[in-house]
């Protein structure tokens, strides 16, 4: 089975609602608080390792019985200056957002982390699904289990 490693997006930050501790170097967030800059033209998000899909994406994983991951609910704020950013999009309101847990392993599970436990790794029949959902602004790598790093495909097309 192929597997890529993506480079998803980052609109936005770790809010100060968020909860997590440090458990060997590696910070473990309990509760997540996203905070928006401008608007995702991706249905994944990311910041610090922490991964947001849209309620579109999260439906489409649980459809197709996708492994590696659970999910659960985060807390989803706009910035000052998240209207300054949006205001030339039509509807720049938010769609509906839940924090992707990644349990599995990258290479193995259609879900996983590499080694680094910061970068995703999905396989094909997922990235097809997150195709479908929209991804814009993601850059996409060829991953190979057997080196652990990936080869730069391209930047996906609008």
């Amino acid at each position: 089975m192929k597997f890529m490693s993506l480079e998803a997006m980052v609109p936005g930050w770790i809010g100060e609602q968020s909860v997590s501790e440090i458990v060997d170097n590696v910070e473990i967030f309990k509760k997540v608080h996203y905070v928006f800059d401008d608007y995702p033209s991706d249905c994944i998000v990311e910041r610090s390792g922490v991964y947001l899909v849209t309620q579109e994406l999260k439906d489409a994983l649980k459809d197709i019985n996708a492994t590696g991951c659970e999910f659960d609910d985060v807390i989803v704020t706009e910035s000052e200056a998240y209207e300054e950013h949006t205001s030339h999009i039509p509807d720049h309101s938010l769609p509906s957002f839940y924090w992707l847990k990644i349990v599995g392993e990258g290479g193995k599970d259609d879900i996983g982390s590499a080694e680094s436990a910061i970068t995703i790794v999905v396989s094909e029949r997922v990235f097809s699904v997150m195709r479908k959902c929209g991804l814009r602004d993601c850059i996409v790598y060829d991953w190979s289990d057997t080196s652990k790093v990936g080869t730069h495909i391209s930047k996906l097309p609008p």
